[in-house]
């Protein structure tokens, strides 16, 4: 058999398979559909990797993320910067 190494750096990157590949742009993500992940993107979003040998932490990661979120939503307050206008939306 053959190896087959892939950029994940690269494929995240690509102007072919993303708008604006660089940009921040957490609105790429639709709130009501699924996790991104490699599956449901066909394999254009690899961030644990993908199929059988995929990172087993990925969902630990996700839930750490969660955790971390909320730590910080119980430690600080938040609020609007002055002048900034509302944005609202409804999870």
């Amino acid at each position: 058999g053959e190896d087959i190494f892939i950029s994940v750096w690269n494929l995240h990157r690509s102007p072919t398979l993303w708008d604006g590949p660089d940009k921040f742009d957490p609105e790429r993500w639709s709130l009501d559909g699924p996790n991104p992940n490699e599956t449901n993107q066909n394999f254009k979003y690899l961030p644990f990797g993908g199929g059988p040998r995929k990172c087993i932490g990925d969902m630990f990661a996700s839930y750490e993320t969660i955790v971390a979120l909320a730590m910080l939503v119980r430690r600080f307050n938040f609020q609007m910067a002055i002048g900034a206008p509302p944005k609202w939306f409804f999870v």
